[in-house]
């Protein structure tokens, strides 16, 4: 007669287990089926003169989990990785590893990166910077402002002194109707909103835009500041004002000279660097 007990902890069979012919309850059977998993795995790290109990002392050391600051990974689903040094000089296999050349124990996902690295601390080094001090922030972001509403209405108020009460009328503008140019002592500005996504946050965006003038401004702008001859400026406004917009290169770099139409009888042009 089979046993209607539990082979490994003596506790009596449920009657499905004991149809299928299931020898072990429920619980010791995965008990089981892990033990084997970490016997596999222990014979696995293996290497040199590295044994399981060296896995497992680092493993006890680093806390129970990944030696990467603030990676949360413990190695429960997934053992955690030996992380070693590639070129270590004690001349075995670069796949395997021994007691000289393990560092510690990484998630797989760290693991890869540090191989994908070449073990160079510099690449590391250089994507702190990367990210400290992202290139496309101060090439891009420092032609706009952007913030908050209140933050937004601040900027509005002092340094393009528009009252309190009309920004945040552009505010409601900008995020019921859109983008809408707004003028300014020195020129334009376009306030756009932003919804962040997966986010609740909601971001505003100044862009100023260069003041328009007339043809005559304009001419001389080109020629006192921008150090072009008369008739290479007039052929420049003539361009804008064929094409829409023209890019000129002067003694002090590329700028980009638009044609905005008519006001009252005087053609309207706006000249900016070129990014």
């Amino acid at each position: 007669m089979r046993n209607p007990n539990c082979d490994r902890c003596g506790n009596k069979l449920s009657k499905p287990r004991l149809e299928a012919g299931k020898r072990k309850c429920y619980l010791c059977e995965v008990a089981v089926r892990r033990e084997r998993k970490q016997r596999a795995h222990d014979r696995n790290i293996e290497s040199g003169d590295f044994t399981a109990a060296d896995y497992w002392e680092l493993y006890e050391k680093q806390g129970g989990r990944c030696a990467i600051f603030s990676c949360r990974a413990k190695g429960k689903s997934k053992f955690l990785a030996v992380e070693h040094d590639h070129k270590c000089s004690m001349g075995h296999d670069p796949r395997d590893w021994c007691r000289v050349c393990v560092r510690g124990l990484t998630c797989s996902m760290h693991n890869e990166w540090i191989g994908r690295a070449g073990d160079d601390p510099d690449v590391f080094e250089s994507l702190a910077a990367y990210l400290q001090h992202p290139p496309a922030r101060e090439i891009l972001m420092g032609k706009m402002i952007v913030g908050t509403d209140v933050e937004t209405v601040e900027t509005l108020n002092k340094q393009y002194q528009i009252p309190a009460k009309r920004a945040l009328r552009i505010l409601d503008i900008a995020r019921m109707v859109g983008p809408t140019p707004t003028a300014v002592l020195d020129g334009t500005i376009v306030v756009r909103y932003i919804r962040v996504p997966r986010s609740d946050r909601v971001l505003y965006e100044i862009i100023e835009s260069a003041p328009k003038i007339n043809s005559r401004l304009a001419l001389t702008l080109l020629t006192e500041d921008y150090g072009l001859s008369e008739r290479r400026a007039k052929t420049a406004l003539n361009g804008a004002w064929s094409n829409g917009e023209r890019r000129v290169s002067t003694p002090e770099g590329i700028i980009r000279i638009e044609y905005h139409g008519r006001s009252e009888e005087e053609y309207m042009f706006s000249i900016e660097e070129a990014s």
